[in-house]
């Protein structure tokens, strides 16, 4: 994510730190996912953690990733965020396939894919909001 993110971002260069967050959450995920559930009885539908987990990835994706809106292009950060989201994804999916008691299915991919589009729109609501402060922040300081 890191290596596509630098490539398209039309010269706003990332800061480094910038990815330790999405980086720490992924192996987060990546921990999760090597845990096994044979034997164990978890008491509400784990399907529910999916799309949350994934959305907050999204969310570090895209601050992470930030350098590529100075060029003005939600789409591309959009399209970059969801496309290696959803390959890690795939990814985490391939490893739960050899891990005892865990599953790959399609249907958590899907939840993954949502979660993965809820948290863009989230991160971006959140940046028009925070814009749209700043951009007041004067007018109300002149009052």
């Amino acid at each position: 994510h890191a290596l596509a993110m630098s490539i398209w971002a039309d010269g706003g260069e990332p800061s480094r730190h910038n990815w330790i967050p999405s980086l720490l959450y992924a192996a987060f995920i990546a921990s999760m996912s090597h845990r096994s559930l044979e034997g164990v009885h978890v008491p509400i539908n784990v399907n529910f953690f999916h799309p949350l987990e994934y959305a907050v990835l999204a969310i570090f994706f895209c601050w992470s990733g930030s350098a590529v809106l100075i060029s003005g292009k939600i789409s591309r950060l959009f399209f970059m965020v969801v496309a290696c989201g959803f390959a890690f994804a795939v990814l985490d999916e391939l490893h739960q396939f050899f891990i005892p008691g865990r599953a790959a299915t399609l249907v958590d991919l899907v939840l993954d894919l949502i979660g993965l589009c809820l948290g863009c729109c989230i991160f971006f609501i959140g940046r028009q909001l925070r814009n749209s402060v700043v951009r007041d922040r004067p007018a109300i300081a002149a009052r």
